[in-house]
Parts: structure tokens; C-alpha cells; sequence
């Protein structure tokens, strides 16, 4: 809530929020998932999912830090594992004991983070700024 407080008029400043939870999951296929993306974002995300096997185009969701952005109206991209999204309600990992560096799968980081890079180093006007938890890419 203090960051909805600190940035209420700076939501339309915001080009998209990247969320990236449960990325590298050691069950299914790593996946981004888009909400609300405007045609030339949505053209550059269409390439990269062309261009890698290895991520899949997952539906909307909801639950995610990301929720709050979509909410002001800012375009969203979660990236996971399909299979947290698919699973939330039974899986029993998240912010336990269980949730330990063992369940992540090294190669599928590698894969999320060069693809990241790609589709960001494309978005026209893209400022990252520091802040919070969250990591909002502003128009410049």
C-alpha cells in the first residue's frame, strides 16, 4: 500500500512491470505471461517467444506483485514456471522451508535472463529505475 501511496500519479509514467516470480522452477516450462500489452510491445514479446523454444506464452495471471500495476492500468509481464500459476492453490514451496535453492533449474535462469535482456533492450523510451521490491520500467 505505501508504494501505491508514493507513486499514485506516476502510474501513467510507466511503460510495463516485468514480474519475475518462481522464474527457473524445476517443474514445467518456464513462461511469460503478458497482461494488458499495448501492439508494439506485444510484437517484441511475439519474437522472442518465436525465437526460444525453451519459453512458453502462458495466459493472463493475476495473483503475482504485478497485479497492482495492471490494476493502475500499466502493461504487466509475469515470468515463471507454467507450472506455478497452473498450481498455486496445492503447491506447498512458496515462502516455506521448502522453498530452497534446490528447486531451481540454472539453465532455465540463463535462458529467462537472455531473453529478458532481448526483450528489453528493445522497448523504445525504457528507463529502469531503482526503487521498491518491484522494478517498473518508465518512459523516459
Amino acid at each position: 500500500m505505501v508504494y501505491l501511496e508514493q507513486n499514485q500519479n506516476k502510474f501513467k509514467e510507466i511503460l510495463i512491470n516485468i514480474n519475475i516470480d518462481r522464474a527457473g522452477y524445476h517443474k514445467g516450462p518456464s513462461a511469460f505471461l503478458p497482461n494488458n500489452l499495448p501492439d508494439d510491445i506485444k510484437k517484441r514479446f511475439d519474437k522472442v517467444l518465436d525465437s526460444n523454444e525453451n519459453i512458453h506464452e502462458g495466459g493472463p495471471w493475476y495473483q503475482g506483485d504485478h497485479s497492482i500495476f495492471i490494476q493502475q492500468g500499466v502493461p504487466a509481464k509475469a515470468v515463471t514456471s507454467q507450472w506455478f500459476p497452473e498450481n498455486i492453490d496445492s503447491q506447498e514451496s512458496t515462502y516455506t522451508p521448502k522453498d530452497q535453492a534446490g528447486i531451481v533449474n540454472c539453465d532455465k535462469l540463463l535462458v529467462i535472463t537472455e531473453n529478458c535482456r532481448f526483450y528489453s533492450k528493445r522497448l523504445p523510451g525504457l528507463i529502469i529505475k531503482r526503487g521498491s521490491y518491484v522494478r517498473p520500467f518508465w518512459r523516459n
